[in-house]
């Protein structure tokens, strides 16, 4: 037993003046150890069966050696352990095992790449800080993807300012000098270099979509502006904001907690537009929320909702901000509808107790095959907003009836008369009587409007 633990002894001598390292020492396989040890001083069967339950110990505790990390040069960065092993994490822009490397679109000041290369920004193609992808705009450094318009910078040039119109209007710095000309005549006629920062028309957002599109890439989808029954609206285009203030990013990346200067540093802005190293604190593309610019309808989608007696709001949806005359608890507050006045009555063209539109509104596509037309989501015909002509959905659509009272009670016949309208047939221009319930029944007189006589 003593040499048993002798040789223990020796042996974790020789271990801990070894260049290796164990890890800790586990209890189960001192116990192993300790009992191997003791195991030859006692009698056969209980010195085997010691023995055995010792081997048991050691092997499943086992003591594994490790070798101490070297120690690795970091010029460009800091050191870190990185799943046990110390890896060097470069400051963009610098790359390599020693972040002595420029990225690829780094500009390299000094030095060489792999060795003492100086880099602190990025060519005017690439994101700030790590200048490794490109801008949104960028096919390659030299061609702009198609949603985007491609620009020219050379101020030496004399012809440029004389013959091609200016990429931005109120721009300052680099901005102000770049004008539209297409890739391959920058290049080979003027010398210039090629900028991709301009959505065409029809485009907007970071990353130049279409009406429909938003995201990176594109590839989310959005209802198009006018998809809601405001035919007139459209994109919002992106624009140079004006009497602006400057901030600093949210993500700094140096001491001085700059967004990288122009072009390079405007993916780090909420407005997407960095000038002298700062965020303008005004959007140079259209946020979500105002992609679209609205005629009639209100909120990003330019949503239509029916508003009599008020004005169309967005309030997180589509609202109207009744007027006086329209509810008796105005003083500002918000409304969904306001049909009814506050005496009681139905906004004009408005009956019943519900104040709904007259319900006799007919399509006469075919003259002789007429029928009701039909309603937008919000229940009610497809109207222009300002003259009240029918429109979108319902442009095949005219009155065949006046209402009274009740918004369906123009077929109802009283003293002889159902209220209903006559129209001309475009085929023959003979009148076509509407008739029965909500007028939507048509019968040709057979008689030409310019005739003397009167329809049967």
């Amino acid at each position: 037993m003593i040499l048993g633990m002798l040789l223990v002894v020796f042996g974790n001598i020789l271990i801990w003046g070894s260049d290796e390292e164990t890890t800790q020492f586990f209890s189960g396989w001192v116990i192993g150890i300790l009992s191997i040890s003791v195991a030859p001083s006692l009698p056969r069967i209980p010195r085997l069966a010691l023995a055995s339950v010792a081997c048991v110990f050691i092997v499943a505790n086992e003591q594994t050696l490790t070798t101490p990390p070297s120690e690795i040069t970091c010029v460009n960065g800091e050191v870190r352990i990185l799943d046990g092993v110390k890896q060097c994490i470069c400051t963009p822009p610098y790359v390599g095992d020693a972040c002595t490397s420029c990225a690829r679109g780094a500009i390299i000041e000094s030095g060489v790449n792999g060795t003492d290369a100086v880099c602190n920004t990025c060519r005017h193609q690439y994101m700030y800080p790590h200048c490794n992808d490109f801008l949104p705009g960028y096919h390659n450094e030299t061609m702009c993807y198609d949603r985007w318009v491609p620009s020219c910078l050379n101020v030496n040039s004399v012809s440029l300012p004389l013959l091609f119109p200016k990429t931005y209007e109120n721009a300052e710095g680099v901005r102000a000098s770049l004008y539209d000309v297409s890739e391959s005549m920058c290049i080979n006629l003027y010398s210039g270099t090629v900028y991709c920062d301009k959505c065409k028309d029809g485009h907007a957002g970071p990353d130049c979509c279409p009406d429909g599109k938003y995201g990176q890439d594109c590839k989310e989808d959005v209802p198009v502006c006018n998809a809601d029954m405001d035919y007139q609206a459209k994109l919002r285009p992106n624009v140079i904001p004006t009497g602006y203030n400057l901030v600093d990013p949210k993500i700094c990346y140096n001491d001085n907690c700059t967004c990288g200067g122009e072009f390079i540093g405007d993916t780090l802005c909420a407005s997407n537009y960095c000038v002298e190293g700062k965020c303008s604190d005004l959007s140079r593309t259209t946020q979500y929320d105002f992609r679209c610019q609205c005629d009639v309808g209100v909120g990003p989608d330019c949503v239509t909702p029916p508003c009599y007696g008020g004005t169309r709001m967005w309030d997180g949806k589509g609202i109207c901000r009744c007027n006086a005359k329209h509810t008796d608890s105005y003083n500002g507050l918000t409304f969904d509808a306001c049909e009814k006045q506050t005496d009681g009555q139905c906004y004009p063209d408005l009956f019943g107790d519900q104040c709904k539109e007259c319900q006799c509104v007919v399509n006469v596509t075919d003259p002789l095959d007429t029928f009701q037309c039909g309603k937008t989501h919000y229940g009610v015909f497809e109207r222009d907003f300002r003259t009240k002509d029918f429109t979108g959905s319902a442009s095949g659509c005219i009155d065949s009836g006046i209402c009274t009272n009740e918004p369906d009670d123009c077929g109802v016949v009283e003293e002889g008369a159902d209220r209903c309208l006559l129209f001309t047939n475009p085929q023959t221009f003979s009148a076509i009587l509407f008739s029965g319930n909500n007028c939507t029944n048509t019968a040709d007189s057979k008689c030409a409007v310019y005739e003397p006589c009167r329809p049967r």
